[in-house]
């Protein structure tokens, strides 16, 4: 549609195309389309009352979705269920929660002068962080606060911030939450945590938690972890079997051995498939065949996968130009060359 401003200040339409100008969503994208997308009232109370009930997010979606027989007839997508939580969310936040929980931290202070709160805010006034301490928990420390977990895998369902707990364990070897300086910290790998444990506890011992470490070794080694179930097994036996330095580097040492006696096994494998194969030439041409007596299979695909894409290109002089470009082309393998001497 094409308007036109007019000497009195008014639009008048002065051309209009009936017909689209681009390809219409596919019917399994159209509940994608932000036209097509609204949360129903009743989805909306449903939402509410997830919300008391401390269901997540993720959760609550996956209930609404079973309940209409799948994500695409939901009516809307993930962030826009985010959203409105969050929207109201906030509508809670401002109608009391922030003068609620400080008025908690203010009576429980006035109870026992031990209790300890700090709230950290943002150049405009919002709660960016909290942090408190009851007396019975700096009583903990002083028991039992020579090792302390750091762990924030938790998250609160109802505002969807990280809830770090400093955890301990006591002589009945329960868990036990503290806040003071102690001698160890278990965390996970995290540069950002390393530096201000460095900062803030300057005579504690920094330590990265096992179940962190096995995690991340799964996730680095996957490959390892699913061609090798003795490398599991062993990487397992390291992690908790073993609380003398010697045997631990003992089992760790003979487990690096069997890992690289799997990788020279499979790399020997991988050097009689070779020899009891050709690879296929895709063109019989020189430098192929030549090619294929250097490379190994698998460095013979890569080169002659390059090789095949740089056929497949035309060269031509741009208008209005002097240097060449290279387009692809989609019928033909012949490079047309505009003549010129330089070339």
């Amino acid at each position: 549609m094409t308007c036109q401003l007019q000497k009195d200040g008014m639009l008048e339409v002065v051309s209009f195309h009936e017909q689209h100008s681009h390809e219409f969503a596919p019917s399994l994208m159209k509940h994608m389309l932000r036209s097509k997308r609204k949360i129903a009232p009743a989805q909306k109370a449903i939402a509410n009352d997830a919300e008391k009930s401390g269901i997540s997010i993720k959760q609550t979606i996956d209930l609404l979705s079973m309940q209409v027989g799948g994500h695409e007839n939901l009516g809307f997508l993930y962030y826009d269920y985010k959203n409105h939580v969050h929207r109201e969310r906030r509508k809670a936040l401002k109608k009391g929660d922030a003068r609620a929980m400080m008025e908690y931290f203010h009576n429980m202070q006035l109870e026992d002068p031990s209790y300890f709160y700090s709230v950290q805010v943002d150049d405009d006034g919002l709660i960016l962080n909290i942090f408190w301490v009851d007396a019975r928990s700096i009583v903990d420390y002083g028991h039992f606060g020579d090792v302390l977990c750091f762990d924030t895998i938790y998250r609160t369902n109802q505002y969807d911030r990280p809830f770090a707990s400093f955890i301990g364990v006591n002589y009945h070897k329960q868990t036990i939450i503290f806040g003071k300086q102690q001698k160890t910290i278990l965390t996970d790998q995290s540069a950002a945590m390393a530096k201000a444990i460095a900062n803030v506890f300057v005579e504690s011992n920094h330590h990265l938690c096992v179940w962190h470490i096995y995690q991340n070794a799964a996730k680095k080694l996957s490959h390892v972890f699913h061609s090798s179930k003795q490398f599991t097994t062993d990487l397992g036996n390291c992690r908790y079997d073993y609380e003398d330095e010697d045997e631990w580097l003992v089992a760790w040492n003979n487990m690096l051995k069997k890992v690289l006696a799997d990788r020279r096994r499979q790399e020997l494998q991988a050097e009689f498939k070779m020899r009891q194969t050709t690879p296929v030439l895709q063109l019989d041409v020189e430098i192929l065949r030549h090619a294929v007596k250097l490379y190994t299979p698998k460095m013979f695909k890569m080169f002659q996968d390059e090789y095949m894409k740089m056929r497949d290109c035309t060269i031509f002089k741009s208008f209005g130009w002097q240097d060449y470009v290279v387009g692809q082309i989609v019928e033909t393998n012949q490079v047309s060359v505009a003549p010129d001497d330089n070339l």
